[in-house]
């Protein structure tokens, strides 16, 4: 966690959509912010969504603490947020959607939770400060393009569940210099790796991947 104070921001800083039993957040009504801490509950109904392209191109916000509840980050939620530096997720998210935090060139730090079973494409690309990432166990795949030109990423953990490893999905890491493939993983696009200069050694444990990444494609472009 990156947030050990757990005060929240007013609703009033918020557009939001209400039903009975969710909340959903739609973006700022207050542009100026630049430290969220997004409610937990909005008139005591819990947030549980942050909707599509809600805080694209805010570009004052600098950190992000989200919501107790929060099960879904939609498509495009974050993206473009060129000044964030940290996001703190609580375990109850299990969606983030594709190219969610895509464009946040100074994101350093963010912990996904172990309830996260789906990671959209493109979701951290160009995501060029960020060095390390945990993807958790519950996670199957890495789609298409998730990590694309993270060019400061050099350590990633892929789960022992993931079955697959899409295109581009580390294309241009250029940092990264190590990665192990669990033995799950049955298809590798022969992209996935491509321009990682600094990648030297690929690890598999196991023998039946279709689409095993030729040696041409890892550490060149």
């Amino acid at each position: 966690m990156f947030f050990l104070n757990t005060r929240t921001d007013s609703p009033d800083n918020y557009k939001y959509d209400l039903t009975i039993t969710d909340a959903t957040i739609n973006g700022l009504e207050n542009k100026s912010l630049e430290t969220l801490r997004i409610p937990n509950d909005i008139d005591g109904v819990p947030v549980t969504k942050i909707s599509e392209k809600a805080f694209q191109k805010c570009t004052a916000i600098t950190s992000v603490r989200l919501p107790n509840d929060l099960k879904t980050i939609g498509i495009n939620a974050f993206n473009g947020c060129v000044s964030i530096t940290s996001v703190s997720m609580q375990d109850s998210v299990e969606t983030i959607g594709a190219a969610a935090f895509s464009e946040c060139s100074n994101l350093t730090k963010i912990n996904i939770p172990d309830s996260v079973n789906k990671i959209g494409g493109y979701a951290f690309s160009n995501c060029k400060e960020l060095k390390k990432i945990s993807i958790p166990e519950s996670v199957t795949s890495i789609d298409p393009y998730t990590f694309y030109r993270c060019t400061n990423l050099s350590s990633v953990d892929i789960p022992s569940q993931v079955a697959t490893i899409g295109k581009a999905a580390f294309y241009e890491c250029e940092s990264l210099n190590k990665i192990t493939i669990p033995n799950c993983v049955t298809k590798i696009n022969n992209s996935t790796f491509y321009g990682c200069k600094s990648l030297k050694k690929v690890e598999t444990q196991t023998s039946h991947i279709k689409n095993q990444p030729k040696a041409q494609k890892i550490g060149k472009k």
